[in-house]
């Protein structure tokens, strides 16, 4: 919109008035029934003033109401309309603020004109225009309504006039009694409009719940009429706050506690239930600030302690510092990729385990044999066959003469034990029996 310096046809009446312009970037789109506004065609400068409707292909003939009423909204507040707030169960616009220099009249008239459902905004611009031309009788219709009748009155008593023309009484009783009614048309408007101020109330009540302030923002709730046509919502609203609250608070004790526990996993899956209340999650916020920082203090010494378990082959326990690692940690990728690095090796190493306690066995080194098999994990693929070697090897291994034993263990320099070194007798000659200490 701006305002015109000049008329090229010279009506004197049609300088300095306000015109629309940039028709130029409008487009042709042939809507069918179910044809959608596509969002690339708009212009940019379109957003904002464009209605619900018109963007899933309803345009309706008071479709451009609400881009008018957003113009006048953007003059008053200085607020482009992306920038303005909306209700996210009625869909309404909150554009009215403490500043914002407008009477309840004009604003119950403009929020008219951008209701989110075009049925429930004016129909026509015809109609619009009768409302605001009622606004003057806002001001001041008591004193409107006196100088209507007592004009007549005074016409009457003047001498010169002579006797007041029956068609000219009746002009003015009309004027009169067109005035009254006029008067209670704007009552009734707005009386019977939507609650904008109601609405405004319940804006107030939201902010003061987002802040902190429960008890205010039911108290504000609560002085809403139950006329109001936002009474239902803003009913709804205070059972859904409390609801909230205690869930907010019962998370953040549970937050604060997993703090103090250093746990901090906890810490921030307890945050994450919080609900969207402002309050609540700057509070939060305090604590999943600090509890991130000691998970990834914690993430680069278990990092640590897994690195040397690897280094001396012991993947069972590096694998075990890795699964300590909260999934919150920023080092998430790393982990996995050591966390099957490790796994494969370890897998590596028990069939290298098994493979040495059949060599061993082969020989007859079944105490060697039995070491290699139960140095092989359980979660491992081949621990249900090293299980089945180890009752073998073991019951071979209990089976073998005393003397055979010790004779393999000192040709292998394997441990004897010290029952069986006491006890057993070599052989040293024929018929003669030597009992022998073994060292």
């Amino acid at each position: 919109m701006i305002r015109r310096t000049s008329d090229a046809y010279g009506n004197v009446e049609a300088l300095h008035k306000l015109v629309l312009i940039d028709f130029g970037s409008i487009q042709s789109i042939d809507f069918g029934i179910c044809a959608e506004l596509p969002i690339y065609r708009i212009p940019v400068t379109s957003l904002g003033y464009i209605p619900p409707e018109q963007f899933i292909g309803q345009t309706q003939p008071n479709s451009d109401i609400y881009a008018l009423g957003m113009i006048a909204i953007q003059a008053l507040t200085g607020l482009e309309p992306l920038q303005l707030k909306t209700d996210p169960h009625t869909k309404e616009i909150f554009w009215r603020f403490e500043n914002t220099p407008v009477n309840d009249y004009l604003a119950a008239v403009l929020s008219q004109m951008i209701r989110y459902n075009y049925q429930d905004r004016f129909q026509s611009a015809s109609e619009v225009l009768r409302v605001l031309k009622q606004m003057v009788w806002e001001t001041q219709p008591s004193q409107i309504l006196e100088a209507d009748f007592q004009f007549p009155l005074e016409v009457a008593k003047n001498p010169t006039s002579g006797n007041s023309s029956p068609l000219l009484t009746g002009m003015k009783v009309g004027l009169a009694a067109n005035s009254l009614v006029m008067g209670f048309g704007v009552y009734s408007l707005v009386n019977t409009a939507p609650a904008y101020s109601e609405t405004d109330t319940l804006y107030k009540a939201t902010k003061e719940y987002q802040a902190g302030d429960l008890e205010e923002a039911i108290a504000l709730v609560k002085s809403i009429s139950s006329h109001s046509n936002v009474y239902p919502e803003a009913q709804a609203k205070i059972e859904e706050w409390q609801e909230q609250w205690q869930v907010a608070a019962q998370q953040y004790q549970i937050a604060e506690t997993a703090f103090a526990d250093s746990k901090w996993s906890d810490v921030l899956d307890a945050a994450a239930k919080v609900p969207k209340i402002s309050y609540w999650q700057s509070k939060t916020d305090k604590l999943v600030q600090q509890a991130s920082v000691n998970i990834e203090a914690q993430t680069q010494y278990l990092l640590a302690k897994a690195y040397e378990s690897a280094e001396i082959r012991d993947f069972s326990t590096a694998l075990q510092y890795l699964r300590q690692i909260p999934k919150e940690s920023h080092a998430g990728a790393l982990v996995q990729n050591k966390l099957a690095e490790y796994n494969r090796k370890r897998q590596i190493r028990a069939a290298y385990f098994l493979q040495k306690a059949y060599k061993k066995a082969s020989i007859g080194d079944f105490n060697r044999a039995v070491k290699f098999l139960r140095n092989i994990p359980s979660d491992t693929l081949v621990y249900a066959q090293a299980q089945v070697k180890l009752n073998e090897y073991t019951q071979k291994q209990r089976l073998l003469p005393d003397n055979q034993k010790v004779a393999f263990a000192r040709r292998t320099n394997s441990f004897v034990p010290k029952n069986l070194a006491t006890k057993v007798e070599y052989l040293q000659g024929e018929n003669s029996l030597q009992e022998v200490n073994i060292r």
